[in-house]
């Protein structure tokens, strides 16, 4: 699996964003993951813009974000 941890300004500069992407194993190469991680968020962005948390989870990844740190 690849894992990937991020921290992001939102909506502003006021507020953070921590979030975190998983793929699986069967996502066979680097591009493939970066695609589905981009699936992923934008479908994140489109369901749950404006909320403080949300979570997706598809066929390859899975992708999460809070207001709060995961570690």
């Amino acid at each position: 699996m690849r894992h990937q941890n991020v921290t992001s300004p939102y909506p502003n500069d006021d507020l953070l964003a921590y979030g975190h992407a998983t793929c699986r194993s069967n996502i066979a190469s680097s591009d493939n993951c970066a695609i589905c991680v981009s699936l992923a968020r934008a479908y994140l962005m489109t369901t749950c813009d404006g909320r403080i948390g949300g979570q997706v989870k598809l066929v390859g990844c899975s992708m999460r974000y809070e207001q709060y740190s995961f570690s």
